[in-house]
């Protein structure tokens, strides 16, 4: 009940906000002559974004190839493991697309302003659409749901990000929308190295009691995936339930390093 009158504190907030101030753009404050939630720079910035290649794979974030290592349980859908609008950078980049990118996942994450939710849903819902399209798949068998944030976080920022962008993803596609994860105490993933998110995963997430997910399709929408160890504890969820599919979405993902190959130790000669 307090989640709730937070979110609901939080989307007042917003709105009285957008009344008395005029629009800014979401990810840079400049005011927006315009409507819309970018201005055009950070348009252009973001697509740039959204244009950066794997050095694995070399293909953009919608369709790398590569998969997140601690990510085994996720279905994949033809030649896709995941889908994702760019690439997460490092918070030391200069590059302004993987700027902007990184500005936008942390205002969905942080902003009481739906206007990043908002726009990242409208881009996620675009690319689903015709992704399910090309596919050949019928999107209206498909539920989408979400791995739910930490009290904490909602304490801290008032609302739950990944429930918001499945709320406006659902608006913008007319996919239903089912709860289906609990969140149990555990540490926050963010404070964790990669071996330790896997682990931590694992026990951090159950199946709501009232989940009936057997024989269904699933999108597990989350703002970001770096180890793929939160979807994929959600998605062997699901599967161990007798979900037909858990297909993971998110707005960034983390970029697969390419690894230098190793160096053969030189040959110990006989006479030395």
């Amino acid at each position: 009940m307090k989640h709730k009158i937070s979110q609901l504190l939080s989307v007042l907030l917003s709105f009285i906000l957008n009344l008395v101030s005029p629009p800014k753009c979401a990810i840079c404050k400049d005011l927006l002559e315009e409507s819309g939630e970018l201005c055009p720079i950070c348009l252009e910035y973001f697509a740039h974004a959204m244009n950066r290649r794997c050095p694995i794979c070399a293909k953009t974030a919608r369709s790398c190839t590569c998969r997140p290592r601690y990510m085994q349980y996720t279905t994949e859908l033809g030649s896709k493991r995941m889908l994702a609008l760019t690439y997460f950078a490092k918070a030391d980049c200069t590059d302004p697309g993987d700027i902007a990118a990184r500005k936008l996942v942390y205002a969905v994450k942080k902003s009481s302003s739906r206007s990043c939710a908002r726009f990242a849903a409208r881009q996620l819902s675009h690319e689903l659409l015709k992704f399910f399209a090309k596919e050949k798949l019928d999107i209206s068998k498909w539920y989408i749901t979400y791995p739910p944030r930490s009290n904490e976080g909602i304490r801290t920022y008032g609302f739950d990000q990944s429930k918001q962008l499945v709320s406006l993803i659902s608006e913008y596609t007319g996919i239903k929308i089912m709860k289906c994860f609990k969140r149990k105490k555990g540490k926050m993933q963010k404070l964790l190295s990669t071996t330790e998110r896997k682990m931590n995963a694992d026990s951090l997430y159950g199946l709501l009691k009232d989940a009936d997910v057997r024989d269904k399709r699933f999108l597990i929408i989350d703002d970001v995936i770096t180890s793929g160890a939160t979807v994929n504890a959600c998605a062997a969820l699901l599967l161990h339930n007798g979900a037909a599919d858990a297909f993971p979405v998110c707005i960034s993902r983390m970029k697969k390093k390419k690894r230098l190959p190793k160096r053969k130790a030189p040959k110990k000669l006989w006479f030395r």
